[in-house]
């Protein structure tokens, strides 16, 4: 099949993410796979296989209103590479791919990745008409949790049959060096980290939803109440970057910004913190499992569903409880028998459930399956 993954723009954020790991493991399974950004790509976009081919469809930024050209050369090339099967993924990838299927007529499967829950963007009941028209011109939707499934079944009117769950992945390293992530960390940091000193990671984008001033009130907590040395280390960029750094005084708390190396630095956590306001299905707890890091997080959006469902209780908490979160730190900072335990489920469970290579089958299952079917309705 020729797949076309459309993103928003080359960058480092959730969706396109993991839109690029797809795009690289359906490569790996035989198919021809290109990647295509609505608008300009980021000053550092993202590092992209040799296997997948790369498409800029303009060098315009985000508006309101779709831009004609943008809609015409996305046709433009679904019709000149013969493309199968179009996944938008976000919310103006749907806006254009269904916009441009509409007015040009092109034939490809179109799906849309949900990865959020959608009811919670949805200001008034003319908004609300205008996704499920456009969901009802996609020919499937796939969800990122169980939680976004129902959500957008609800809110929408979706049929059943209409709705896919199909959960995000993350890598799964064979080889996890702990000590080479804390040594590649301390030179970041320009800072010395001996052994004993415990590290809380956080990875999110400076944005109101990920809450950093809740994160470093939980540290703050941590640091009264834990015995030995701690720091807290904090990877992103975004808006209210220079607002946060700003005001924090703490000297315990390493602001990296902007990375591209997460994934090779999370080994040198000893437990992730998550204190977000809104999340869909959180990548990061999963690279962070994955790297047998255990998370601590609010219970938003769909987080317990990236955690064993026997951890789920021990590790979230209801939002906004700080102390709650702060102490169930300090006891598996103190506990380094029940957290290496609970960092092996969590490993477990990640590579069983959320590995590239499973979750990259069942898209391919999708794509395959309902192909068929649209393509004999059309004959």
């Amino acid at each position: 099949m020729t797949i076309l993954q459309l993103i928003t723009s080359r960058q480092t954020r959730g969706a396109e993410t993991f839109a690029i790991q797809l795009s690289e493991a359906l490569a790996e399974r035989g198919h021809r796979v290109i990647v295509a950004g609505l608008y300009a790509p980021s000053d550092t976009p993202p590092t992209i296989a040799e296997g997948v081919e790369v498409v800029d469809l303009s060098s315009l930024f985000p508006r309101a209103v779709p831009y004609w050209s943008i809609l015409r050369v996305l046709a433009d090339l679904i019709k000149r590479e013969e493309v199968d099967v179009i996944q938008a993924n976000a919310s103006d990838n749907l806006k254009y791919a269904v916009l441009s299927r509409q007015i040009f007529r092109w034939k490809a499967f179109l799906v849309y990745r949900n990865a959020s829950i959608m009811s919670a963007w949805v200001y008034n009941a003319v908004h609300r008409n205008i996704y499920r028209y456009v969901l009802g011109k996609t020919d499937a939707v796939a969800s990122v949790s169980t939680m976004s499934k129902e959500d957008v079944q609800s809110t929408f009117g979706l049929p059943e049959r209409k709705v896919h769950r199909l959960t995000i992945a993350t890598p799964v390293p064979k080889i996890i060096d702990h000590r080479a992530a804390r040594h590649r960390l301390g030179d970041l940091a320009g800072q010395t980290l001996p052994n004993s000193t415990r590290l809380l990671f956080h990875v999110g984008a400076f944005t109101w939803e990920k809450n950093h001033a809740g994160l470093l009130r939980v540290f703050s907590r941590i640091k009264e109440q834990y015995g030995g040395q701690v720091k807290l280390v904090s990877i992103g960029s975004g808006p209210l970057f220079e607002e946060i750094t700003g005001s924090c005084t703490d000297p315990d708390v390493i602001w990296l910004g902007y990375r591209t190396d997460v994934f090779d630095l999370l080994p040198a956590a000893d437990l992730f913190l998550l204190t977000s306001q809104i999340e869909g299905t959180p990548g990061v707890v999963l690279e962070a499992g994955a790297n047998r890091v255990v998370p601590l997080s609010f219970t938003v959006g769909a987080v317990r569903e990236c955690l064993p469902t026997q951890l789920g209780e021990a590790l979230t908490f209801p939002f906004g409880d700080e102390a709650a979160m702060a102490a169930r730190a300090v006891e598996l900072l103190n506990d380094g028998e029940k957290r290496q335990d609970y960092a092996d489920r969590m490993r477990s469970f990640v590579e069983t459930n959320f590995s590239l290579s499973s979750v990259a089958e069942q898209f391919e299952l999708l794509y395959q399956k309902q192909n068929k079917v649209t393509h004999h309705a059309t004959h």
